[in-house]
Parts: structure tokens; sequence; C-alpha cells
């Protein structure tokens, strides 16, 4: 296949991947946004209650027609406002942790944003540069010739290869890239480093595996001053930090390979 096609496929990953992180950020702000909102609603209120008698059953009906509410409408007898500010309380506390839930979501969602990418840039360097294989991985005559063609063979060869380093660590992989193409990502990049990168992966697993919740290794390699048990994304800054290293670690990804394999992209 020709350089143009390969350059061609490596644009259209760079578009996909900074459109999903962009609308990712969007999603995030928007939704922070809502809850917020929500939840100084409710606030707003079981504070307004708190500063009524009672409120009868007579009184909450006349909410429906769009009057204000009259707690003087009725006795106490039927009195609700034990049972409203209950109900209040236990929605409050339901959406009390909303925000950390989106946050730690969206740490998940741009670390598979991330290694999606990772993926197609391997894979679509192997299938378009099938001499980057070198990893002496070896098939069997039988498994070669259960092949119809060579572009199947190299594809389930790129398949197996990328798999293979998708389960590695942050620095294996990007080892991997060094000693294979010779591509050193953080060369264009130098805001960000492998270290920051490990750090979030560890975060994410941490997400994923832990409740979001710090565990002994965590703290001892990446949060000295911090305990065991605290949350690893404690703010929107945080998690906005997180998926900013992610995102220029990736544009960096991609720059790197396009100037060792498709160089007219950058020209």
């Amino acid at each position: 296949m020709s350089g143009e096609a390969l350059a061609e496929e490596l644009k259209n990953i760079q578009k996909r991947y900074r459109h999903a992180v962009f609308s990712l950020d969007i999603f995030v702000r928007d939704s922070l946004k809502g809850i917020d909102r929500r939840r100084g609603e409710i606030v707003a209120a079981l504070t307004d209650l708190r500063a009524l008698p009672h409120i009868s059953k007579k009184a909450l009906a006349s909410l429906k027609d769009g009057s204000p509410l009259d707690p003087n409408a009725d006795d106490a007898d039927d009195d609700l406002k034990p049972i409203i500010m209950k109900a209040l309380a236990e929605n409050l506390r339901i959406v009390e942790p909303h925000s950390r839930m989106l946050l730690e979501m969206s740490i998940a969602y741009a670390s598979a944003l991330f290694d999606g990418l990772v993926s197609d840039v391997l894979l679509t360097i192997f299938r378009h540069v099938p001499e980057a294989l070198r990893s002496g991985r070896t098939l069997t005559t039988a498994e070669v010739l259960g092949f119809p063609s060579r572009e199947d063979l190299i594809e389930e060869l790129a398949r197996r290869e990328t798999l293979e380093l998708a389960y590695k660590s942050a620095e294996a992989q990007f080892s991997y890239f060094q000693r294979a193409f010779n591509v050193d990502v953080f060369d264009s990049q130098p805001d960000v480093t492998i270290a920051d990168l490990a750090a979030v992966r560890e975060r994410r697993n941490l997400i994923i595996h832990n409740n979001g919740l710090a565990n002994a290794f965590y703290i001892a390699k990446y949060c000295p001053a911090g305990s065991i048990g605290d949350p690893v994304i404690v703010n929107a800054e945080s998690a906005e930090s997180d998926r900013e290293i992610l995102r220029k670690i990736g544009m960096a990804l991609m720059f790197s390979f396009t100037v060792k394999f498709a160089p007219s992209e950058n020209s």
C-alpha cells in the first residue's frame, strides 16, 4: 500500500481521537453543571421547608395549580413535612456522589480512548509496513497455510502483536516503540512524561478494580502524602489534568508515528 494511504489512515485516526476527547470534555463539564444545579435545587427546597411550621395535604395540593405554598391552608393534623423532608434528604444523599462517579468514569473512558488510539496506530502501521513486525513470533506451517492470503496472515500477526502489547505497562509499551520503531514519543511533548502516564493508568486501574480508592502500592509510588483509602480522583481539576495528560501523549504519539511513517503529512 502507498505512503499516501498510510498517511490518510493516520490522519483519520487522529481526527477521530481529537473529536472523541473534545466531546468527552464537553460532556463532563455540562454534566457537572447539571449535577450542581440539581444539588442546589434540593438544598434550597430543604432550606425553605425547614422554615415552615408544617405542610398539610391541602397546602401541598395548592402547588399543582401554581399557587404559592400556604402552610396555613390546613391544620397540622396531616402534616407531610417530615415525609417530604426525609424524601428530599434521601434524594440529596443519592445525588452527592454523582460528581465523583462522573469524574471517575471520565478517566476510565479517556483511558479507553487512549488505549484504542495506541492499538489503532499499531494495527495501521503493521498493515501498511509489515516489515515492522519484528517480534520473532513464529507460526506453524499448518497455521500459515490456514490463511487465504498474505494480507490475512499479516492482519493476524498484527492483531497478536498489538494485543500482547496492550497488556504491558506504559513503560514497556513506550520502550517497545523506541526499540521497534526508533520512535521516542516524548521528544515532541516535553510537558508530560512516561511517569505521568503510568500514574494516570494506575489511577484508572484503581477506579476499575478498587472503587477509586488508593492502595498501599499507589501511596508508596505516586502519593506519599496521602493515605490508604483516599479517593484517587479528588476533584474536577485533578480529573481534567489526567485527561489532558492522556490527550497530550496521544497527540504526541500520533505526531511521532506520522513523522516516522508518513512524513509528507508534516512537511
